[in-house]
């Protein structure tokens, strides 16, 4: 028995985060929440380090500095990427780390 196309875009839904959710993380960035990130959170970070090469090597903390400073637009931009981003990069099973190591 053969998976629907419908089967796999639920199953893309459950695995994609809300926008919501990924303001909410980049609020918690730009705020400097110095809490602990979630496995959700860390995920939408990954991302974000991926589609926008500004952070790809940034601490969290200059994450946050660099959100702060995008106008409405570029953020709703930004979100948009993440969304789309995620499911590729969810696929590889990688984890985002809080200090990334140094690519050479």
């Amino acid at each position: 028995m053969g998976t629907s196309s419908a089967d796999r875009d639920d199953s893309v839904a459950d695995t994609q985060p809300s926008e919501l959710e990924i303001v909410d993380t980049f609020t918690k960035l730009i705020f400097g929440a110095e809490q602990d990130y979630s496995a959700t959170e860390l995920a939408i970070i990954g991302v974000l380090r991926v589609v926008d090469n500004n952070v790809a090597l940034d601490r969290i903390e200059d994450m946050g500095i660099y959100l702060r400073a995008l106008g409405v637009d570029e953020m709703i931009k930004l979100v948009s990427r993440v969304r789309r981003g995620y499911l590729p990069q969810a696929q590889t099973h990688t984890h985002a780390s809080p200090h990334p190591r140094a690519r050479f």
